[in-house]
């Protein structure tokens, strides 16, 4: 796990403690969708992409209706270089709420990563 730069303000410390949290509560209620999602939100700060995008998967299984957990999924796989997927779950997060201007700017920058300038 590469080492996070020294804390800001409001940064979040990855630490066990905070790992045994999501596991517990994902241990106690496996269909609470949240869990999963915020762990995979942690996991992609610290560049976990690959437990970040099984984490992301594992929620939209629960909940396939928020667009957020679509995006972030999206930003795993283009991290990962998966940009057809990366495509399909921003366009997901759009045609859940198609005022979503994140899931916008992530399907522009999947188009730029393709080199497809005409789509950006």
């Amino acid at each position: 796990m590469p080492s996070p730069k020294a804390p800001t303000p409001g940064m979040i410390i990855l630490s066990p403690l905070i790992l045994e949290g999501f596991f517990a509560r994902i241990g106690s209620d496996p269909t609470y969708f949240k869990a999963y999602a915020n762990l995979g939100y942690i996991q992609l700060q610290f560049d976990q992409i690959d437990k970040s995008i099984c984490s992301f998967r594992k929620a939209l299984e629960l909940t396939d209706e928020i667009p957020e957990i679509h995006n972030s999924l999206g930003i795993a796989l283009l991290r990962k270089g998966a940009t057809d997927e990366a495509e399909q779950s921003q366009r997901k997060a759009i045609q859940l709420r198609p005022d979503y201007s994140e899931a916008w700017e992530g399907l522009g920058a999947i188009f730029i990563f393709k080199d497809d300038t005409t789509m950006a």
